[in-house]
């Protein structure tokens, strides 16, 4: 049978062709073409399978890929170009790669160990080759120094355009007077229509149990806009202090060389709202056996924690940290005495 269909067809270049009407059966790029007329069906199947035959090991009817070694059972043309990396791409989930036939390290130069393959026949130390350290680094140096909206205008025309109201007030404008009046008196009207979400009772006792969790595990919470520093004591060890003014409290207690530590211990009072809360002290100073709160600005609500507060409390503000950073500028040799002094008179009933 397939003497007879040799007779009537020509293979050229990887190519196959009828001989009958010339028109091209098979070629070697995607897929094959459309079946020519001149064959039937039977004759058509044949010649495929001989086409088949240069890509796969056929036994008993079973295709074994000569790339990879995987058995495919249907799209075997399909199969064989992906393998090449000049055909449809397979997602790397669902493809059965063998990576000997890969590069052994990252395709981008990074020289990193290969990972990743991919139908393209790439090779990359990490799931997208974009994102190879290397190739960052390399976009990155190209980016170097060129502004990103050079030669573009403004999606709206309003690039070096002045703001009709820069600078107006309702005083000086009766454009914004009027707008501010009309805003004013639809809010006077119809209310507040923003939508306002509030936390169920059942989620706000949630929330609160975790956080008393966090803070009997020795969390510490941000103190408003000062930033944390870490502190290696000799004393009290590697603690994280507050701002630039608890740090510098820290260092003076390790100069002058007594016991201390930054307390982590919690004291239950009654807010400003009525509602159970905790205290929590910055310092304490078992030499002296009393807690060290550094204070900036006094505010109500420092007043009610004091006020609640019956252990032994200095209250440590600007006056005193100026002197501190004085003395640990200077180099002086001052001891616990001398600093006791300077913040004994500071205590909470003194700024109540």
């Amino acid at each position: 049978m397939i003497n007879k269909l040799e007779d009537r067809y020509i293979k050229d270049n990887n190519k196959w062709f009828c001989k009958s009407c010339s028109c091209e059966l098979y070629t070697g790029k995607k897929k094959y073409s459309s079946f020519c007329s001149c064959l039937s069906k039977t004759e058509q199947s044949s010649i495929y399978e001989n086409y088949l035959s240069d890509f796969y090991k056929i036994h008993n009817n079973i295709y074994e890929c000569s790339k990879c070694g995987q058995n495919i059972t249907s799209g075997r043309e399909k199969h064989y170009f992906s393998c090449l990396g000049i055909g449809t791409r397979r997602s790397q989930e669902k493809s059965t790669l063998n990576p000997t036939l890969f590069s052994k390290y990252c395709d981008m130069g990074c020289g990193q160990e290969s990972k990743f393959f991919y139908n393209s026949c790439k090779a990359y130390c990490c799931k997208l080759g974009a994102k190879c350290p290397t190739k960052v680094e390399k976009d990155r140096q190209k980016k170097l120094g060129k502004n990103p909206f050079e030669g573009k205008t403004h999606p709206r025309g309003m690039l070096g355009k002045i703001p009709y109201n820069k600078g107006l007030t309702k005083e000086t404008s009766e454009i914004v007077a009027r707008t501010g009046l009309a805003i004013k008196q639809a809010f006077l009207l119809h209310g507040d229509k923003r939508k306002k979400k509030h936390h169920t009772q059942e989620a706000k006792d949630k929330i609160s149990d975790n956080m008393k969790q966090r803070y009997a595990s020795g969390w510490e919470t941000i103190c408003g806009r000062a930033k944390k520093y870490k502190h290696i004591s000799p004393i009290a060890g590697e603690i994280s202090v507050d701002g630039t003014w608890e740090l510098a409290f820290a260092k003076m207690l390790d100069k002058v060389n007594i016991q201390w530590n930054r307390n982590k211990k919690r004291f239950p009072y009654i807010n400003l709202d009525s509602e159970d809360s905790t205290y929590q002290p910055d310092f304490f100073v078992s030499a002296w056996n009393t807690y060290i709160e550094v204070k900036g600005y006094q505010t109500d609500l420092d007043d009610c924690k004091w006020t609640q507060f019956n252990e032994p409390l200095l209250i440590v503000k600007r006056e005193h940290i100026k002197v501190i950073k004085k003395w640990l500028n200077n180099h002086k040799d001052i001891d616990s005495r001398n600093f006791f002094d300077l913040i004994k008179e500071s205590t909470k009933e003194k700024n109540l």
